[in-house]
């Protein structure tokens, strides 16, 4: 009898799709982004919508990341969760990359600093399929009055414009 070996890397791309979903995308690129051309391929020409949740990690693993799948891949993107302050500074800055993200859904920020909301809000406004954002201030807030007062007068002073 003999045996028949099978690889990983043998799979359809539809089932390597459907694992994939399963795995944060940060960990899907590090693990196999450089395996071989194929995986290359797969994570930078697929149609499928993304969620991304950067966890805290360095700033330089985070850099090559956000050049490779977050830039190339901004109109795929549906969710994003960003974990660190210096991520959110990557992602909101130059001014108005985020407003290319034109499948972003939802959107969490955690361990922001409220001094940043302003701009992030006036940011977010142009974004069609954003219906949800959940924050987890890094600061301590005495009151989200305080908050909600920022994105209605972000609104209204954009309106205005």
């Amino acid at each position: 009898m003999q045996l028949i070996k099978s690889f990983f890397e043998d799979l359809a791309n539809e089932i390597l799709y459907e694992i994939f979903e399963y795995l944060d995308l940060y960990h899907v690129y590090d693990v196999f982004f450089y395996l071989n051309q194929r995986f290359q391929t797969l994570l930078l020409n697929s149609t499928i919508p993304i969620k991304i949740n950067i966890p805290t990690v360095f700033k330089s693993n985070v850099e090559g990341y956000y050049e490779k799948m977050i830039i190339r891949n901004k109109h795929r993107i549906n969710i994003i969760r960003l974990s660190n302050p210096f991520i959110v500074d990557i992602i909101f800055s130059p001014t108005h990359v985020i407003s290319k993200f034109i499948r972003l859904e939802i959107l969490i920020l955690d361990n922001i600093h409220t001094k940043n909301l302003h701009e992030i809000f006036l940011e977010l406004m142009c974004l069609p399929n954003l219906h949800s954002m959940v924050l987890h201030p890094a600061e301590y807030v005495q009151s989200s009055i305080d908050i909600f007062s920022e994105i209605f007068q972000t609104y209204i002073s954009n309106e205005n414009l």
